[in-house]
């Protein structure tokens, strides 16, 4: 059983890694913009965009953040999930629409086949959204993500995020899912909570779900695969 002191010195050490992670961006943001403004219209415009294009890097490591408290609040709602019926394509299109400024500057590619799922809508937006934000982490900039749905003769719905990064090692896609786990990869190329992906496991596994990840087609790149108890068309 898990005591009021456990709770609490967890607690303490997800505020600890908060307030730790945020002051990285918000320091370089603070920096740039004060070299911002100094600079005087003699200045090298690309100077000027080089700082735009920091700025808006660390904003958008700023906004992760945010979600990834999002996420570790998200546990209050695990046992509230409403299933329905929601077409996979047509979320997945709006939640692309919702995130592609901020995860630019990557694009978005979805296809497949038209999907229906019984599902929370909430549950699967937040899968999505921690999907595509941990490929665009990963992902080299300008490079294209790519989302796809099915519908699957076993009485499943299919939903499948494919990007073109570093890929997860075998040997560690056992552990991907586990709070706060960072492969050294990842470590290497983003610095974060590393909780998106365990919640977005635990909202998949309430929704009846599963989630895996393997190689990209393609052989380079990481594939996400999520299904879902199919719902009628």
């Amino acid at each position: 059983m898990t005591t009021a002191d456990e709770l609490r010195s967890s607690d303490e050490t997800l505020l600890s890694a908060l307030a730790h992670e945020l002051r990285t961006p918000l320091t370089a943001i603070r920096g740039f913009a004060d070299l911002l403004v100094t600079l005087n219209d003699t200045d090298d415009e690309l100077i000027r965009q080089e700082i735009i294009t920091r700025l808006l890097r660390n904003a958008q490591q700023l906004e992760s953040l945010v979600d990834n408290m999002l996420d570790a609040a998200v546990h209050a709602r695990l046992e509230a999930l409403e299933p329905q019926r929601i077409s996979l394509r047509a979320l997945a299109h709006e939640v692309v629409d919702n995130v592609a400024l901020t995860l630019s500057p990557h694009s978005f590619d979805i296809h497949g086949e038209a999907a229906y799922a019984f599902a929370d809508p909430y549950a699967v937006t937040r899968i999505l959204v921690s999907l595509l934000t941990n490929a665009a982490h990963y992902s080299p900039d300008a490079s294209v993500i790519e989302v796809e749905t099915r519908q699957c003769p076993d009485g499943r719905a299919l939903i499948v995020v494919t990007d073109a990064g570093p890929g997860v090692p075998e040997c560690e896609r056992g552990a991907v899912f586990d709070a706060y786990w960072r492969g050294d990869r990842a470590r290497e190329s983003y610095r974060g909570l590393g909780v998106g992906l365990s919640i977005a496991r635990q909202l998949c596994e309430m929704s009846g779900g599963t989630i895996r990840v393997s190689d990209a087609p393609r052989g380079h790149g990481a594939r996400f695969e999520v299904d879902f108890p199919a719902a009628t068309p």
